[in-house]
């Protein structure tokens, strides 16, 4: 009995003591998750060139007809379509993207002299600088609707030149 009780104490301790671990695998292995988001493009080179120097996406891969974009925890596919009708996109999907100064305190970039500050030149830009400079450098970037500033920070709705929505979140500092 007394071997039993240990068991049990030794078994809660190790599972509090795990308990982020435990909760992601308990997450994983009881819901579907998210592995990435495909997009469909003309242009793959174009798409990518958005992502990656708009909005300092760096590139896993890149081919004529796919690229996959490193985007947190979920990577996004770019996919070459030439179907008129796959390549509507209405106002869906958005994608959503944190974006400002204060990012600097939680992102490393990956040590390779692929990806810098100055490969990435808009990583660190807040909403009020990055809009200009993506409406400017890519031509059809469209602000959609007014950029708002709500309690918790400021939002955004751009439709980037191949007609996905992106949604830009800047929380307050």
């Amino acid at each position: 009995k007394k071997i039993q009780k240990k068991k049990k104490k030794i078994k809660k301790t190790c599972l509090f003591s795990l308990f982020p671990f435990l909760f992601i695998y308990l997450i994983s292995r009881n819901m579907a998750l998210l592995r990435n988001l495909t997009l469909l493009s003309r242009d793959v080179r174009k798409t990518v060139n958005f992502y990656q120097k708009g909005l300092s996406l760096p590139t896993i891969y890149e081919t004529e007809e796919t690229a996959e974009l490193m985007a947190g925890n979920c990577n996004i596919i770019i996919q070459k379509s030439d179907m008129e009708s796959s390549l509507l996109t209405g106002y869906s999907p958005i994608l959503n993207f944190e974006v400002g100064p204060h990012l600097q305190d939680n992102v490393t970039l990956v040590d390779d002299s692929k990806y810098n500050e100055e490969t990435l030149p808009n990583l660190f830009l807040g909403i009020n600088e990055l809009i200009p400079k993506l409406i400017t450098e890519f031509p059809g970037t469209t602000l959609d609707g007014p950029i708002k500033r709500p309690a918790f920070g400021t939002v955004c709705v751009i439709k980037s030149p191949d007609g996905h929505f992106l949604s830009l979140f800047e929380p307050n500092a």
